[in-house]
């Protein structure tokens, strides 16, 4: 991996000193890091699990699903709309909504069909197709709620009506092993990629997949698709083969991805220009560019040492700002990245970091005298000052550097070495310290 790192050093310190009062800093110190990276990206997995059904409160599916969220492991779920009833949205609905560690779906439902018959759409009229694939798509939607965006025919079965018939619904996007792929004038990702978990319709095998995989995976370096059945995992046997199988891939590093969020992906593109101004002691107010249009969100990511990283926020699509408002009233240091999330990610924005910030406390005085330190790589600057102050700058011995008096909405400016100083603002009031790292 390259890596470029550019530092852009610019610390802003400001001094408040009002009667009565404790002041915090309207802006502080703020050092830049620019990192350029091509982040490696892990194998992805599909899971395609066929025929989801769920009628009068009963669901086949639940305890696959049970396991899958125990695992954080995304899958794509088919339904077969005339499967579904007013029972539906409640049997299905905490599964619908369930999210990973991330805020992301760990479901995504999927269109596998009005009423699965054989064949339903292949060498079947346009007519047909169309009526079938828009009354599943509208039954989805009112027994569940979702709006499908991927699409998978009964028995992978399809011809040159289907890819017409999908292709005039702008909703949808995938298509997961068609027979003939929709042409690329449809604008429509065909999902192929496919690596056999099930040895023979409904019987997952651990050591027949694992034979598959390590035949595929250095065809299928980005993605793989795997198709299961589980309405016909029955057995503690089934179940556990398909476990297997999930613990085998996780152990390999793989990253479990939904159809849908795998296309988004595609054209999903990092944040750039990430700045930020530190407003208050527990405030720093971020900015970025916002350079695609296919992410769900933005998510916003702290670190106190630049390694070990949380999600500390998220913002709403088409954002280019976040305020973080829960930092420690201590001060610290800081480092900030952001990527845009599509329920997969995309590369990191430049890595800012915060330098380390003290807030004003318990100053006393009848007058209210501002002024704003201003600390970059070589230089302390003074300016913003609204009444005339004495400026002492010492080393961390004690050495006087600099004495000098301030006048009102004057600037000055003192060339520094790399160190640590101690700068003190005074008048015949009050006299404030602060400690600035050049």
């Amino acid at each position: 991996m390259k890596i470029r790192i550019l530092f852009i050093l610019l610390s802003l310190f400001n001094v408040s000193f009002c009667a009565g009062t404790t002041a915090e800093n309207t802006q502080s110190n703020q050092v830049i890091t620019e990192v350029t990276s091509q982040q490696t990206k892990p194998l992805r997995i599909i899971l395609k699990l066929d025929d989801l059904k769920a009628l009068n409160g009963t669901c086949a599916f639940k305890p696959i699903l049970d396991y899958l969220i125990e695992k954080q492991v995304k899958a794509g779920l088919g339904a077969i709309a005339d499967y579904f009833d007013n029972t539906s949205i409640a049997t299905l609905s905490a599964y619908i909504n369930a999210t990973n560690g991330s805020g992301d779906k760990i479901f995504e439902v999927w269109h596998h069909g009005l009423n699965h018959v054989d064949p339903e759409f292949k060498g079947t009229t346009y007519d047909y197709q169309k009526a079938h694939f828009d009354q599943a798509t509208q039954k989805i939607i009112t027994y569940l709620g979702v709006q499908m965006h991927s699409f998978g025919t009964p028995f992978n079965a399809s011809d040159a009506n289907t890819s017409k018939v999908m292709s005039e619904d702008p909703d949808y996007k995938v298509f997961i092993f068609p027979s003939i792929d929709a042409p690329a004038t449809t604008k429509i990702l065909n999902m192929d990629n496919r690596v056999n978990m099930e040895n023979g319709t409904g019987n997952p095998e651990y050591s027949y997949f694992v034979t598959n995989f390590n035949n595929n995976k250095t065809k299928y370096t980005d993605y793989m698709v795997l198709q299961g059945h589980p309405n016909s995992w029955t057995t503690t046997t089934k179940k556990d083969q398909f476990k297997q199988i999930i613990e085998f891939l996780i152990l390999q590093g793989c990253e479990f991805v939904l159809p849908y969020d795998y296309y988004c992906s595609l054209t999903l593109l990092a944040p750039t220009n990430l700045t930020a101004q530190v407003v208050s002691a527990t405030q720093v107010n971020l900015s970025w560019a916002d350079n695609t249009s296919s992410e769900y969100n933005y998510k916003i990511e702290r670190s106190t040492d630049a390694e070990n990283w949380t999600i500390i926020g998220t913002a709403s699509k088409n954002s280019t700002n976040y305020s973080d408002n829960s930092l420690s009233v201590s001060g610290g240091l800081y480092y900030y990245r952001v990527y845009a999330n599509c329920g997969i990610k995309s590369d990191y924005s430049n890595v800012i970091n915060t330098n380390e910030y003290s807030a004003i406390k318990d100053v006393k005085g009848n007058t209210c005298v501002l002024a704003s330190i201003i600390v970059k790589k070589n230089e302390i600057s003074i300016e913003n000052i609204t009444d005339k102050v004495l400026l002492h700058i010492f080393d961390t011995s004690g050495k006087q550097m600099f004495v000098r008096e301030l006048k009102t909405f004057e600037k000055y400016m003192f060339p520094m070495k790399s160190g640590v100083y101690f700068v003190r603002l005074s008048n015949n009031e009050i006299s404030q310290t602060e400690k600035v790292i050049l």
